[in-house]
């Protein structure tokens, strides 16, 4: 699983260690937050709508994908 950042103009992909779903009690009905942690030591914090996380997580039970495309 990668995560797409744009540095120095340059998109690159970097790998992601781990995620976890946060605000897990606080979101809205069909919302989904998830906080990445990745490899260069950042994390970064996306939400999914309910459509949008049903792919990510039919994607994510096949192989490697982007998850900010």
């Amino acid at each position: 699983m990668f995560w797409k950042k744009l540095v120095n103009g340059e998109i690159i992909l970097i790998s992601v260690n781990s995620l976890r779903e946060v605000n897990k009690d606080k979101q809205l009905y069909g919302k989904k937050t998830y906080e990445f942690t990745l490899s260069d030591g950042t994390t970064e914090i996306s939400s999914f709508e309910a459509r949008d996380w049903n792919r990510f997580e039919s994607s994510f039970l096949k192989d490697g994908f982007v998850i900010n495309p």
